[in-house]
């Protein structure tokens, strides 16, 4: 190769090398991304949304939207709070938008984050039998409900507001005498933060004999005669 093609292709390779260098950087495409610190809501919980991994600018605007209703926009607005007010699966998104001092053209990025919403958490209390008999062990049991399952219990069934008599969904219990009683039993779910509720039930204690059960009623009237009178009865019929 001659001095001359040498230094032909040396000052090509030297131009297309500044042009790579001098040649404007891509941009990246815009980013955000939405987090919420309850994963597992329930219906009037208020739930904190965030907004992180946006562009480059200080001075983003950020605009959230609730099932496609906007609920809150404005500078360096990067956090905001909601309570459902309906169980049911929702939509939560946020749009960055930077400015125009900031860059060249204005970006925006968006970013959507599903939300299923629960019904608080809550139960109900049932005695067997019903009522309990003093001085023989009756079950107490909870149908939780809301929330997220798998659930604990805490019992309190000796009324002195500590909720250490049983951890278990159901519980023996004998009361002593014949009255009416406060039960109590806490429930707590399984979402992180946990949701809780105390149920309240009076338990009625009762041994005394229930009364006879009412005769059955008439089944056919008769007119007979007995000699020489005549008269009219109700009677039961038994047989055919």
């Amino acid at each position: 190769m001659s001095s001359r093609t040498s230094a032909l292709v040396g000052t090509l390779l030297l131009s297309a090398l500044l042009g790579l260098l001098l040649a404007p950087a891509a941009t990246a495409a815009p980013t955000v991304s939405i987090s919420s610190d309850q994963p597992d809501p329930v219906v009037g919980e208020t739930v904190t949304f965030t907004a992180s991994d946006y562009g480059e600018c200080t001075d983003e605007s950020f605009t959230f939207e609730v099932d496609g209703t906007e609920e809150q926009t404005g500078i360096y607005l990067d956090t905001f709070d909601y309570a459902f007010a309906e169980a049911g699966n929702h939509s939560v998104k946020v749009t960055a938008t930077s400015p125009a001092d900031c860059t060249a053209t204005p970006k925006v990025a968006t970013a959507t984050l599903s939300v299923t919403v629960r019904d608080g958490v809550s139960g109900a209390i049932d005695v067997s039998p019903d009522p309990a008999r003093p001085n023989e062990t009756a079950t107490l049991s909870v149908t939780p409900a809301g929330g997220s399952a798998p659930y604990t219990y805490a019992w309190d069934a000796d009324n002195d507001s500590d909720f250490d008599d049983g951890t278990d969904r159901t519980l023996p219990w004998t009361f002593s005498a014949n009255g009416t009683y406060t039960v109590r039993v806490r429930i707590q779910d399984s979402a992180n933060p946990k949701h809780e509720s105390v149920v309240t039930d009076a338990i009625t204690v009762d041994d005394t004999a229930p009364p006879p059960p009412p005769p059955p009623p008439c089944t056919k009237k008769l007119d007979f005669a007995l000699s020489e009178l005549t008269t009219t009865g109700c009677f039961t019929q038994v047989g055919t």
